[in-house]
Formats: C-alpha cells, sequence, structure tokens
C-alpha cells in the first residue's frame, strides 16, 4: 500500500479517538474527580498531538494539490476545504494555548472545545467522502 494511503488509514481512528476524548474531558470537566479530569487531559494531549503529526504529514503528501487549492480558492471553488483548513489551524493552536493553562473550566479550554467541534464536523464529512477511495486502496493492496 502507498505511503500516502496509510497516513490516511491513520487519520481515521485518530480522528475519531481525538474528537471522542475531547468530548470526554469537556464532560469530566462538568464532575469532582480532578484526577481523572487530569488523565483524560493526558490521553486527549498525546492523541491530539499524534492526530495534528499526521496531519502534517497528510497535508505533505497532498501539497501539489493544496498548492492548486490555494489558487482556486481565490475563485472560490473550494470553499469548504479552505474552511476545513482554517478551522484545523484555529484548533491546533487554540490547543496549543490551552497547553500554557493547567486547570479545569477555563474561558481558553472551552474556546477550544467549540472550535474543535466547529472542527469535528467538516473533518467528518471531509473523511466519509473519501472513505471508498481509500477502502480501494486498500483492498488493491491486499490482492
Amino acid at each position: 500500500m502507498k505511503k500516502i494511503f496509510k497516513i490516511d488509514c491513520g487519520l481515521y481512528p485518530l480522528g475519531l479517538l481525538t474528537i471522542l476524548s475531547g468530548i470526554g474531558l469537556h464532560i469530566m470537566g462538568h464532575g469532582s474527580n480532578h484526577n481523572t479530569w487530569e488523565i483524560c487531559a493526558v490521553i486527549h494531549s498525546v492523541l491530539s498531538v499524534s492526530f495534528t503529526i499526521l496531519l502534517a504529514y497528510h497535508i505533505h503528501t497532498h501539497w501539489a494539490w493544496f498548492k492548486h487549492v490555494r489558487r482556486s480558492t481565490i475563485n472560490r471553488k473550494r470553499f469548504m476545504t479552505t474552511m476545513l483548513t482554517m478551522v484545523s489551524i484555529s484548533t491546533v493552536l487554540s490547543g496549543i494555548a490551552l497547553l500554557a493553562i493547567w486547570g479545569v473550566n477555563t474561558q481558553v479550554g472551552l474556546l477550544h472545545y467549540k472550535i474543535g467541534i466547529s472542527f469535528a464536523l467538516p473533518m467528518l464529512i471531509h473523511g466519509v467522502k473519501r472513505i471508498r477511495i481509500i477502502e480501494k486502496a486498500v483492498c488493491k493492496a491486499d490482492k
């Protein structure tokens, strides 16, 4: 299987686990057990860093396509891809800012949660639209 498809296959489970751990972290922030919240925060941080690294490789492998999208975005042909890129950058930057602040129920944490949810929806749509391409590549590699 090509490296590009291995990266794409890794993004699916890491993306879902990152979303689920983020939602779980938000829910645990309303509870009273701070130790459980800290464990979930570490898990979410590890998953998020792993997802971000893989996402950077994903963008790198599609760089020629991204350059084309950047040019065609000026003409508003790729609005959804542009929005996905902008929201993913915002999510990563707010997550980095959140690393400097350690505590439950901070305003930065709530902002990161909201941005993360707004990233999760288009990311899931993006992944679902491309799952058949990935399946074909995996099935072809197995033969």
